[in-house]
């Protein structure tokens, strides 16, 4: 008599947390993911380009008082500050997932 085994139960995409997460899931499924050789030094490498990539820098501009005035009105809807919000909208702006619509 032959031992069969079980196999886990194939994973949807609705057991993960994010998109990202699925795809490296099945990425691994599929024999794609590669492990590093030398995973603390590639950790050091990747941790230092994410502190090069995220730095902010402060700016300043001039807007008009009414549109600080409707900004922070927003802000304080959303329950947080209106620089904040500021950061969102421009970051969202210059990715494309924010676009300019013709009036």
């Amino acid at each position: 008599m032959t031992k069969t085994t079980k196999l886990p139960p194939t994973l949807q995409r609705k057991d993960f947390d994010s998109k990202e997460e699925y795809e490296l899931y099945l990425m691994a499924e599929r024999g794609e993911y590669v492990p590093v050789d030398n995973l603390n030094d590639r950790t050091k490498q990747l941790s230092q380009i994410a502190r090069n990539t995220l730095k902010r820098k402060p700016v300043t501009f001039r807007a008009y008082t009414r549109d600080i005035q409707k900004l922070k009105a927003m802000a304080l809807r959303q329950g947080i500050p209106y620089q904040t919000l500021l950061t969102s909208v421009v970051h969202r702006y210059v990715t494309g997932e924010l676009k300019e619509t013709s009036r």
